[in-house]
């Protein structure tokens, strides 16, 4: 795997985790519902693809991801 692609899916990760808590501080619950869904997404796509994170992101219930 190289490491440009390691480094695309992480950011996206990072991207979609963004938009969770960027989504957890509106009233939207729709947005909301979207970007949990989109980060987890993420998240399993890097996990699917072998690609470490980073950091452990706490999941869309608070709970560690990882």
């Amino acid at each position: 795997m190289s490491e440009s692609f390691s480094a695309a899916v992480r950011e996206r990760v990072h991207q979609a985790h963004a938009a969770l808590e960027a989504a957890r501080l509106g009233d939207d619950a729709d947005e909301r519902m979207r970007a949990e869904a989109a980060w987890e997404d993420a998240r399993r796509f890097a996990q699917r693809h072998g690609v470490p994170l980073d950091e452990e992101a706490p999941a869309p219930g608070g709970e560690p991801a990882l």
